[in-house]
């Protein structure tokens, strides 16, 4: 008799399957991220008189949540090499994988808890200034570590990945060359509002991901 877990490694790599389960875990992970952030907040604001009564039950209860979750989470991790198998360089693909995702929840840390200078909180994806000390870690984290992951994560790949890499990266590129230009000169002719550099960053790694997912499945 086998379990389900043998019954699914047993099955052939599935992409849809695959990123069905990815996509399932991560929205998981954002509620357990949800309710750590949202008690340290809470207590961040209790001991600097700003909170109420009811703050103790936010922190019990959200460090309840984020313990309970903590167990599917580990026990239904996905593996982020898209069925590489147990090797050598599956398990340095494995390792990597994890750093990035830890880099990534460091990296954002000082953004979600910091605040700007009239005390509202800070976004992500937006044009306020930022404080130095959540702007300073971000520039470093990601100006260090990003391109040694990226070249690590290149040569540990396979000649499928890589192919796959390159071609997302065309495609990525390709959208941003042609993006850029006519959203800056209908700006300048006004036609269309001043140019958001993270919106097209966001869009151009849509697309390169994509691509090269399409491309390793096909």
């Amino acid at each position: 008799m086998t379990n389900n877990n043998e019954t699914l490694d047993a099955a052939p790599h599935s992409q849809l399957r695959y990123w069905g389960h990815i996509i399932g875990w991560s929205v998981l992970l954002a509620f357990a991220l949800l309710a750590v952030i949202v008690p340290v907040i809470t207590a961040i604001n209790l001991a600097s008189d700003e909170g109420g009564s009811n703050d103790w039950w936010i922190i019990g209860g959200g460090l309840a949540l984020a313990v309970i979750l903590a167990v599917p989470l580990w026990r239904w991790m996905p593996e982020f090499t898209q069925g590489e198998p147990d090797t050598p360089r599956g398990k340095k693909m494995r390792r990597m994988t994890t750093v990035a995702i830890l880099v990534g929840i460091i990296t954002a840390l000082p953004l979600i808890l910091g605040k700007t200078a009239t005390g509202e909180d800070l976004t992500l994806f937006g044009n306020s200034p930022v404080p130095p000390l959540a702007a300073g870690p971000m520039i470093i984290m990601w100006g260090l570590l990003v391109p040694v992951l990226s070249v690590l994560g290149y040569r540990s790949a396979d000649e499928v990945a890589r192919a796959a890499s390159v071609f997302g990266s065309f495609a990525g590129f390709q959208l941003f060359g042609w993006a850029t230009p006519i959203w800056w000169m209908g700006w300048r002719g006004g036609f269309l509002p001043e140019p958001d550099a993270m919106i097209i960053f966001v869009a151009a790694l849509v697309v390169a991901t994509g691509a090269s997912l399409w491309k390793r499945s096909n």
